[in-house]
């Protein structure tokens, strides 16, 4: 019963995966581009990309959570959009803490090593 359960987790964790660079895939080569063209107005068309970017991301994580990848409790999340001029440090190896954060907050920029 365990050996059935790792093999369904490690399909769903490659499935997690395809679906999260099929989306990457589909906005950068489709979406924003398009965007560009289409809205004109350089602070209209950042406002739409990271709106697009969180509503994604949500998006994913609710692959994730239906395909039983994680479990996501964020009780106060909301909290957090108030704060100005603030720094979120996340040590999380896998940068999923990036995803998660640019799902929930409105207004983010991410500072990533470029080694990951």
């Amino acid at each position: 019963m365990g050996r059935l359960l790792y093999l369904r987790r490690i399909i769903a964790v490659g499935l997690g995966f395809s679906v999260f660079g099929t989306g990457a895939l589909t906005l950068g080569l489709l979406i924003f581009p398009a965007l560009i063209l289409v809205v004109r107005n350089a602070d209209r068309c950042r406002h739409v990309v990271r709106s697009l970017i969180r509503v994604t991301f949500r998006g994913f994580l609710g692959i994730l959570r239906a395909l039983g990848v994680i479990k996501l409790v964020i009780p106060e999340m909301s909290k957090l959009d108030t704060l100005k001029g603030t720094f979120i440090i996340c040590n999380h190896p896998t940068l999923i803490d990036v995803v998660i954060l640019m799902a929930y907050l409105k207004n983010v920029q991410c500072v990533v090593k470029k080694e990951l």
